[in-house]
Order: structure tokens, then C-alpha cells, then sequence
């Protein structure tokens, strides 16, 4: 499987089944949708894991933590967490919570509102996540829905080459990939350093993701996406006020 085919929101589903169907909304028309504010309230799980029970509010969202946690898992699973067949969104989800101390949101209530954004488990129903926590392109609502939030840095092209992201692009954040540049991403990624990718040799800042599993690979994946040409990049930085 390529780059560009890997993680599109259609088949973002676990190795069970999604019980969850979502009607699907452009980027430009959810992107109109006014900031709220987030609630910081800290819910329980009834989880068999201590992984999935509500973190207690960080100092602040920790990106170098996010990023350890996804150099440590970008090329296995974590039982503690769903696994999916395109894993991408929910990978970039457990290393902002688990390594970046990103608290959970309305855990365990709606999983279509993506305000909010949480994942559990318990022993009636198993596990149960948001599609914010699951899905490319409701993780990017999430975030710039709520308070405070990500914060969108721009956009590059599949075909970039060039070294560096934005400069407001820092460890810990995230990359989202619309192979088809028609508003509706299918794909995320998280920053996770500089030096040179070990596959391609491509030096400049890489990333980490699931599905296809990469560990340091040169940010735009120029050097694996067959569709770079039609690919459009969003940035996100994930704000340091996260708790």
C-alpha cells in the first residue's frame, strides 16, 4: 500500500466494527463553525487500564512527551487503546494524550460532536472512542473547535522538498494530508523532529504515523505519496494551554 491510500476517512474503521456512521462535511464548511470554549472537566472510565481512564490536567500539553510516546509505538500497536485498520487519527490521538497530556473531553458522551474527544473501555461494551479521536479529518475539527485548541499554520504542497515546516510547526504537532486537495482530509501525521529520514535519506523536520507505519519520515512524504502532485498539506500547532 502507498502513501497516499493509507489512512482515508472512508476506511477508517477498526479491526471490529465501527457502530458509528457520520455523514461527511467539507473542510471549508466546518471551518465556518465558531470556537467554544472547552470544558476541562475530568470523567471516569470503567476501563481495565489505567491508559484509558481520565488523565488528570497536565501543566501544560507537552509536544516533546507526544513525541516520545509516537517514536516508541509509531511502529507497533498499543493494546491499551483501539486499534484500527487505518490507525492514523488514533495514533496522533494516543500520543497527545498519553505522551502530551492532552486530557480527555465529554468522555463517554456523544461520538459524533467534535467538540468533543475521548476514547474508553469497559467490560459491557468494550471499547468506545469519538471520531474526533479516530478520524483524519474530525481531529482537525476537534482541534479548531475548541479552546484553546490548535491553531492552523498554513498549507504546503505534496510536492514540497524543501527542509522546514512553518516555523510555529514545533515537535508534538500535527501534519493532515488531503491526497486530493478537494477539502476533505484523509490523512494525519505528527511532527516529531529533525535529522534524516532513514528510509528516503531526505533530510529536514519528520514526522511519525500509522497506517502506512513510518517512523522519521521526511514531513511532506514526498519520497512515498504516488498522489503528491494533487496533495495539499495543513499544519496544526496544538496550542500549550491544553490540559
Amino acid at each position: 500500500m502507498n502513501g497516499s491510500t493509507s489512512c482515508d476517512r472512508r476506511l477508517d474503521r477498526p479491526t471490529h466494527d465501527d457502530p458509528f456512521e457520520r455523514t461527511g462535511t467539507t473542510v471549508k464548511t466546518r471551518l465556518r463553525r465558531k470556537r467554544v470554549l472547552r470544558g476541562a472537566g475530568v470523567a471516569m472510565t470503567l476501563g481495565v487500564t489505567a491508559l484509558l481512564s481520565a488523565t488528570l490536567p497536565a501543566e501544560a500539553y507537552n509536544g516533546q512527551g507526544a513525541a516520545t510516546y509516537a517514536d516508541a509505538w509509531a511502529l507497533g500497536r498499543n493494546g491499551n487503546y483501539p486499534i484500527f485498520t487505518s490507525d492514523c487519527a488514533n495514533f496522533v490521538s494516543q500520543a497527545m494524550h498519553q505522551g502530551g497530556g492532552f486530557s480527555y473531553i465529554g468522555q463517554n458522551r456523544s461520538s459524533t460532536d467534535d467538540t468533543l474527544w475521548w476514547a474508553s473501555w469497559s467490560a459491557a461494551s468494550g471499547f468506545r472512542w469519538s471520531h474526533s479521536w479516530s478520524v483524519a479529518q474530525d481531529n482537525f475539527y476537534f482541534l479548531n473547535a475548541t479552546y484553546p485548541g490548535g491553531w492552523q499554520q498554513g498549507t504546503a504542497p505534496g510536492s514540497a522538498s524543501y527542509y522546514w515546516t512553518p516555523d510555529a510547526v514545533v515537535t508534538g504537532d500535527l501534519l493532515y494530508y488531503d491526497w486530493q486537495s478537494d477539502g476533505s482530509l484523509d490523512h494525519v501525521s505528527m511532527q516529531v523532529g529533525w535529522g534524516t529520514d532513514p528510509t528516503s535519506g531526505w533530510s529536514g523536520n519528520y514526522v511519525d504515523q500509522h497506517t502506512n507505519d513510518r517512523r522519521h519520515a521526511f514531513w511532506s512524504l514526498r519520497p512515498y505519496n504516488s498522489q503528491w502532485a494533487s496533495t495539499t498539506i495543513h499544519f496544526m500547532h496544538i496550542d500549550s494551554r491544553n490540559r
